[in-house]
């Protein structure tokens, strides 16, 4: 995996939800959801035993703590059930942003606002550009791109929750 810092290196063990069909996971004490994050939700690669994953997802447990779930078929490769322990080293996924070049104009355009965009991490920009993305039609797409500069601009926090009842 390169020179990549692990986000997780260790061993733990595999628990499961109660219940009929409950998932059988790994519960990661110290990782922590990311607050700004807005699905909470953290890229990862990596292994779980000898068995490589990637492209999945460490999912909120609540309280702020991260799980990952351990399929049957995961299971089933290293052989190892709820209870048993398994070694586990993960890396965090990142993901090339794919950055919109109208929205980046828009933002050179206001050196306040590039200055602004630039001091956020990876995961908030990744937000960002794919709520700007999600907008309906170019006037959506325009009217975000917009609300984000002027947020910038005048040094104001954007909150999703709020822009979300822009229309776009």
């Amino acid at each position: 995996m390169s020179d990549r810092v692990p986000i997780v290196d260790g061993e733990f063990e595999l628990q499961q939800f109660s219940g009929k069909g409950g998932w059988t996971y790994v519960c990661f004490p110290g990782l922590t959801q990311e607050k700004h994050h807005v699905s909470g939700t953290l890229k990862i690669s990596g292994n779980i035993d000898a068995y490589e994953v990637s492209n999945q997802s460490l999912l909120p447990m609540g309280k702020g703590r991260l799980m990952l779930t351990v399929n049957a078929a995961i299971r089933k490769e290293i052989k190892k059930q709820a209870g048993d322990i398994v070694y586990i080293c993960l890396y965090r996924e990142v993901a090339a942003l794919d950055v919109d070049k109208d929205f980046i104009e828009c933002l050179k355009d206001e050196a306040e606002a590039y200055k602004q965009y630039e001091k956020l991490s990876a995961p908030e920009k990744e937000d960002l550009l794919n709520w700007i993305k999600a907008a309906k039609g170019e006037n959506g797409k325009i009217e975000r791109i917009a609300l984000v500069v002027n947020s910038f601009v005048f040094n104001r926090k954007l909150l999703f929750s709020e822009a979300a009842n822009d229309g776009g």
